[in-house]
């Protein structure tokens, strides 16, 4: 960093010395020598003063008293001088010195260090791929230039993905301002809604009462049908368990009964008008047909059953 700038000879300006600071604003009249002091500093580390005289000669003419001009910056501790001298010949020289020892004008460049002036109107007139070979040559990147450039890819996208963003709520908010502006809100005042509210959910609670006395009811009407369906189907289970029993008590009865052989049948001639048959004969009859039935399987139908009862009744008369 410049620590301080300072000139001989300048301008016919008395001989003087500026400290520097990191940021130094120079403020005041007219001719008090603000612009004198950022003319020094321009030729003490450029040699020259951007968009003015750049001969040894010119920069004599305009800056120094006729014969000499000597600018100088002090940078950490070192003194780095740079006059114009005109000598007896009318020629002008440039000279460089280093803490007051001559210099070349490359050992002088070496020990300012790379530094570079910034002249804002010029870089003003510069065009925009211009400016930007300025600024890096100026800050020249360094390792993560490529990590910057992709840093800078980054936060657009972030940039971009914030404006959708901003876009859809934006849309948001517009339909909802759009749909409450269609809302149709009941009439009355707050209090009067809410007796409503009131007056409805009691109705609701009454309503579901009732229901639930009418499910009770009707679960009560279904447990005493279900109950009646038991108890005839009860009934019916015990009049075919009696059926079932005399049925069996009929058939030991009917099985006393002795039966007459085939062969002791004696048939009956077709007589009109003749008198009934005897008794005997018809339970032979009888006799013939359960046998006949009994060898077909049907030992246990209802047949069977009223064929034995007339049999019984039969030998009753005989």
């Amino acid at each position: 960093m410049i620590n301080s700038v300072s000139a001989k000879g300048f301008k016919g300006l008395p001989d003087f010395e500026t400290k520097l600071e990191r940021l130094t604003l120079l403020i005041g009249p007219n001719g008090t020598g603000k612009t004198a002091r950022s003319h020094a500093l321009s030729l003490a580390v450029l040699g020259y003063v951007p968009g003015m005289a750049k001969t040894n000669p010119q920069i004599l003419a305009m800056f120094g008293n006729g014969e000499k001009v000597v600018v100088e910056v002090r940078r950490d501790g070192k003194r780095l001088s740079r006059g114009w001298f005109r000598q007896p010949s009318g020629q002008v020289t440039e000279k460089f010195q280093i803490d007051l020892k001559r210099a070349s004008k490359e050992q002088y460049a070496a020990a300012l260090g790379g530094l570079k002036m910034f002249d804002l109107n010029a870089f003003q007139k510069l065009s925009d791929q211009a400016k930007i070979d300025f600024v890096f040559n100026v800050f020249p990147p360094g390792e993560d230039f490529l990590k910057l450039d992709d840093a800078i890819e980054l936060k657009k996208a972030e940039r971009n993905k914030l404006q959708k963003d901003i876009e859809t709520l934006n849309a948001t908010c517009a339909r909802i301002h759009q749909q409450r502006a269609t809302i149709d809100l009941p009439s009355g005042t707050l209090a009067e809604i809410q007796a409503q509210i009131a007056e409805a959910e009691a109705q609701l609670r009454m309503s579901r009462e009732l229901a639930e006395r009418h499910r009770l009811d009707l679960a009560k009407i279904e447990a005493k049908k279900e109950e009646q369906r038991r108890q005839e189907a009860l009934q019916a289970e015990r009049a075919a368990d009696m059926e079932q029993t005399h049925g069996r008590a009929l058939f030991e009865e009917i099985d006393k009964t002795p039966v007459v052989a085939p062969d002791t049948w004696r048939p009956v001639p077709e007589v009109h008008n003749a008198p009934a048959p005897a008794a005997s004969d018809a339970a032979a009859s009888i006799r013939l047909i359960l046998e006949t039935m009994s060898r077909t399987g049907c030992s246990t139908c209802a047949a069977v059953l009223v064929c034995r009862r007339e049999l019984k009744k039969l030998q009753e008369v005989a």
